[in-house]
């Protein structure tokens, strides 16, 4: 039950954060980077839109300045609640069955090495996406 209120609530304040950057676009950006950074995260995130939330929602890496860099990128809503659902989901989901199944010592196992053991979790996905997109690419060409 937990980790459905942590689900919806982190969900819900992302797109609170994505309704932030998307109506404050660039103006906060521009104070701070110039227009040719600006440029080159924009095409970053375009080009990986799904894997850089799905990535932050799921690891360490500070969701926040995700769901408002996706505002501001203007990146599908749709996309971003549904990506953000399903990384947000599992990684509370996954601490609150450990939890469930382990009790107290995962508790403190997952304080001190959460964040290792999910960056080491994104660091062996990566290759096994990119492999997916070559995969499917392939078929599209053959098809």
């Amino acid at each position: 039950m937990y980790a459905l209120i942590c689900t919806i609530g982190s969900v819900v304040g992302g797109m609170f954060g994505y309704l932030i950057g998307y109506l404050g676009e660039e103006a906060v950006l521009k104070r701070l980077f110039s227009q040719k950074k600006i440029e080159k995260v924009h095409n970053l995130f375009n080009k990986y839109e799904v894997g850089a939330i799905a990535i932050a929602g799921f690891t360490p890496i500070p969701y926040k300045v995700f769901t408002i860099a996706a505002g501001v990128f203007y990146i599908n809503f749709w996309k971003f609640v549904i990506t953000s659902f399903w990384s947000r989901g599992a990684r509370f989901f996954l601490e609150a069955i450990l939890i469930f199944f382990y009790g107290e010592p995962i508790l403190a196992f997952l304080n001190n090495y959460f964040d290792v053991i999910s960056l080491i979790a994104v660091a062996l996905l990566i290759p096994l996406y990119i492999f997916w997109k070559k995969v499917r690419k392939s078929k599209n060409i053959t098809a």
